[in-house]
């Protein structure tokens, strides 16, 4: 379980990475996020989050960024994220450190979230559109 939490972790950073590059928008002020529950599983720091978009567009990717105190100190930083969050929906997420710490707190933000390139109606939108085809 650890391993598969671990990989979908890796697995929306680098969809984070690739798709921030071609969309230069940030809409973090528009999610709003609910910690729902900071625990350690086996060692390991780990928060259960709730986000809800509060935009009228989908978010293709949220990350949420959070940081794991002991004494007031920031001993180890944990990501989670979630992908399609409906417009007016809400997704969850678990973020979790890849150290293990004891740790007496924690504190997350929304680092980034990403709109999807989805037309309203469903369709794909094309970052180029096509030329109109001749018959």
């Amino acid at each position: 379980m650890r391993i598969l939490t671990y990989i979908i972790s890796l697995t929306s950073i680098v969809c984070y990475i690739s798709t921030k590059a071609i969309s230069s928008d940030d809409f973090s002020s528009l999610i709003e996020l609910s910690i729902e529950r900071v625990y350690n599983d086996s060692g390991t720091p780990t928060v259960l989050a709730t986000v809800t978009n509060n935009a009228k567009f989908k978010m293709s990717l949220v990350i949420v960024e959070c940081a794991f105190l002991l004494e007031g100190k920031t001993i180890t930083r944990g990501l989670g994220g979630t992908q399609n969050v409906m417009a007016n929906g809400w997704g969850t997420l678990k973020a979790v450190s890849t150290d293990q710490f004891s740790f007496d707190s924690a504190k997350c933000r929304v680092s980034s979230a990403i709109r999807s390139l989805n037309a309203p109606n469903g369709q794909k939108m094309e970052l180029h559109p096509r030329a109109p085809q001749k018959d």
